[in-house]
């Protein structure tokens, strides 16, 4: 129980660096604090279980100076250690993957957020990936006339099922 505690407040600080509240696209997209799992750079921590394992351990560090990665400055780092070693992808691994078909451009989802910018720095655990669908642009009326483009939205496994009309 203490480590599922844990592991969502790290997720909270993530998101929001500890407010409680719902995040937009560009909040998503502009975290205040770099995730790492296991040492390497995932960005944020949206592409991993976040229940606790034994042996999980999280930290949550305010920096004195800003830490540069890729470009983008970070006032803060949040650090998931795991016993077992995640199986990590890139967006691009997951197209490559999942939908080999799907050819450039393609704008990436996970879950409900687009992303907008630094797509080469997010990583997810490939076994927390529940199902990636595609949308084309002739799925959308507005877009018929539109150059060719693809979505790739990216589900992972959580607790959280969104709903479904039928």
């Amino acid at each position: 129980m203490r480590h599922q505690f844990i592991l969502l407040a790290a997720l909270q600080c993530t998101f929001a660096y500890g407010q409680k509240r719902w995040v937009t696209d560009v909040e998503f997209n502009h975290p205040k604090a770099a995730c790492y799992v296991n040492d390497t750079f995932v960005k944020n921590l949206i592409g991993f279980d976040l229940k606790g394992n034994p042996g999980d351990h999280v930290t949550k560090e305010n920096l004195e100076k800003p830490l540069v990665v890729n470009g983008i400055k970070y006032e803060g780092k949040v650090t998931l250690k795991r016993e077992q070693e995640p199986d990590f992808v890139t967006l691009e691994d997951v197209r490559k993957l999942y939908c080999p078909e799907v050819k450039e451009p393609v704008v990436y989802m996970i879950n409900e957020y687009f992303i907008l910018n630094d797509v080469a720095s997010y990583k997810l655990d490939k076994n927390y990936i529940e199902q990636c669908v595609v949308l084309h642009e002739d799925d959308f009326e507005i877009f018929k006339d539109a150059s060719p483009f693809s979505i790739i939205r990216i589900y992972t496994k959580t607790d959280e099922k969104p709903v479904r009309v039928r």
